[in-house]
């Protein structure tokens, strides 16, 4: 969220079902901590970030957990901790880097939305109800927890590992509010 963008990203149209296979592969590439042109997992040369920020982020982004920085170590850093601070307010860079976090969330939504428009009065009424027999609890949201009761329910097994990416893919990607 520093910039807007998260340090490994792999495009889903690209990459197809082996998008998350090719965000893995740039994770075991690493994190590399210089500032460079363009987006990907570096830092940006045009979002400006302090020289205590980009030390935080590339000491969490380390792939090989005995050399990244604990859970406690970061609570501690002084970029958390404001030790490090700018004297200058950074509302607009910290409005611009939100704002470009969630425009591919509404971009989702967006997609979603024009899907829905498409469909029949009976698809939609019986998306609704398939829909409510897997919102278990009625709050209107799937979890996790609830596809798998519903995979489950109707002959399908949630533990085997085929069924468990499915199960996480489909939720990444019906994901409209990013929780």
């Amino acid at each position: 969220m520093l910039f807007g963008y998260p340090p490994f990203y792999a495009d889903q149209e690209k990459h197809g079902a082996f998008t998350d296979e090719e965000i893995f592969r740039l994770v075991k590439g690493g994190f590399d901590p210089t500032i460079k042109d363009g987006f990907k997992a570096h830092f940006p040369k045009s979002i400006p970030v302090s020289d205590s920020a980009r030390d935080l982020m590339a000491k969490l982004l380390i792939y090989d957990p005995a050399k990244r920085i604990t859970a406690t170590e970061a609570l501690e850093h002084p970029w958390l901790t404001g030790q490090t601070a700018e004297s200058k307010p950074m509302i607009s860079r910290v409005l611009q880097n939100l704002t470009n976090f969630n425009a591919q969330h509404k971009f989702k939504q967006c997609v979603l939305n024009v899907m829905s428009d498409m469909m029949t009065e009976s698809e939609v009424t019986e998306l609704q109800k398939t829909f409510a027999k897997i919102d278990a609890n009625g709050d209107g949201n799937i979890s996790v927890a609830e596809l798998k009761a519903a995979f489950d329910q109707w002959g399908t097994d949630s533990t085997s590992q085929a069924n468990k990416e499915k199960v996480e893919n489909l939720m990444k990607v019906a994901d409209v509010n990013g929780d």
